[in-house]
């Protein structure tokens, strides 16, 4: 599953990015279509929201890991 960590870390990398442009400016910057805040403000929430998503998923999967799993809900026991 090497797709989610890329796609994660290509959006937060877009995020950090486009923060900077309006804020301290980038070197030989030119506004575009994507600097109408309709479009550059959709695209980063649904960019931050990946990153959420993943990093959500992430913590899931560790704490998942640490666990044994329960009785109650191996398929022997439902047999039972």
């Amino acid at each position: 599953m090497a797709v989610w960590p890329l796609a994660a870390g290509f959006a937060a990398v877009t995020v950090v990015l486009y923060v900077a442009a309006r804020t301290v400016g980038l070197p030989a910057y030119k506004p575009s279509d994507w600097s109408d805040p309709r479009y550059g403000l959709t695209a980063l929430i649904v960019e931050a929201l990946l990153v959420v998503m993943y990093l959500v998923s992430r913590v899931a999967g560790t704490r998942d890991r640490g666990r044994a799993p329960s009785k109650a809900h191996s398929p022997r026991a439902a047999a039972l």
